[in-house]
């Protein structure tokens, strides 16, 4: 191994802003030729009506649509017998990559069947409560929803496209989820500094810690999320689009997406995997978010850490 060796990965192109999905199609060309599209039922009407697939057809791109989770009891979950289904949906229809729409889970299994069929993945969230859709991994759970692996890839998506018209759309408690999750990036970055921890660029090698940029990264969205959270939450109330929604939109994936993957993550994220082991014994009704539950760990872990009272506090 290297010592000292730095390293940081993206995606290749990252395209956000109210109306983003008219251009969808003229972009998707550029990675796949017959995509297999995935998605929830609401994600994939959500999408239509924002014309993702008429911009498809119209660049003359034949794609094959896959609802996840359909029809099978563990229901939409990133597991592998749902993996299986879709890549072998993906090989009999002959698709060269995939494009998934909604959120985590779904963009999760996107990326594996992706990476299954030997081709480009591209994401579409449709809520932002996540930073799952910028990495190259997956999280990978039991069929009875228990956190089981994390599935690594060469690469990380060709493309994230969100259309901020269709996450104001979204109850509002999805993006605070995001925030949940991304509120916890400086100070799992921060831990990962100082015990010169390496991040997830390239597992399972371990072969390298962040650059300063992925730590400026995960402080500045701590920042942001301060500065723009509370206005954010009431646009998304109100469903309408605005700067600020716009700019925690940006924050929950992309700078938290870029942030934990190439600068580490902690306890916090050690606490959300293992309080998983309870959700088969929650109604799913009453299920806490995964951005809720890693919020409860950034608490443990700055506790644990001794943090200052007044950090504690103003994490809260």
């Amino acid at each position: 191994m290297l010592a000292g060796l730095k390293m940081m990965i993206f995606p290749r192109r990252f395209v956000m802003g109210p109306g983003a999905m008219k251009i969808a199609g003229k972009l998707t060309k550029i990675y796949v030729k017959k995509p297999l599209l995935i998605g929830g039922k609401r994600a994939l009407e959500a999408c239509r009506k924002a014309g993702l697939q008429a911009g498809l057809e119209k660049e003359g791109i034949k794609y094959v649509e896959a609802v996840f989770g359909e029809g099978v009891p563990y229901g939409p979950e990133c597991c592998e017998p749902e993996i299986e289904r879709l890549t072998k949906i993906g090989r009999d229809n002959g698709c060269d990559g995939v494009i998934t729409a909604g959120g985590g889970k779904v963009i999760d299994t996107g990326k594996i069947v992706a990476s299954k069929l030997g081709g480009e993945a591209i994401i579409i969230p449709t809520i932002a409560a996540t930073d799952a859709p910028t990495s190259a991994l997956s999280v990978v759970y039991t069929p009875d929803h228990i956190f089981k692996e994390v599935w690594f890839f060469d690469l990380n998506p060709a493309m994230v496209l969100i259309d901020s018209k269709i996450v104001a759309e979204a109850p509002a408690r999805w993006l605070a989820s995001g925030m949940g999750d991304a509120a916890s990036k400086k100070f799992e970055g921060r831990a990962c500094y100082r015990t010169g921890a390496k991040n997830l660029a390239v597992k399972p090698e371990w072969l390298g810690a962040g650059p300063d940029l992925a730590f400026l990264i995960c402080e500045n969205q701590w920042e942001r999320l301060k500065t723009y959270g509370e206005a954010a939450m009431d646009a998304a109330r109100r469903k309408v689009v605005s700067p600020q929604l716009e700019a925690i939109i940006e924050t929950n994936v992309l700078f938290s997406g870029l942030g934990f993957e190439s600068a580490g993550l902690a306890a916090a994220h050690g606490v959300y995997y293992g309080l998983t082991v309870l959700e088969k014994y929650i109604p799913p009704e009453k299920l806490p978010t995964h951005g809720e539950l890693v919020f409860w760990g950034g608490f443990v872990q700055l506790i644990s850490e001794d943090a200052p009272m007044s950090e504690i506090l103003e994490y809260a």
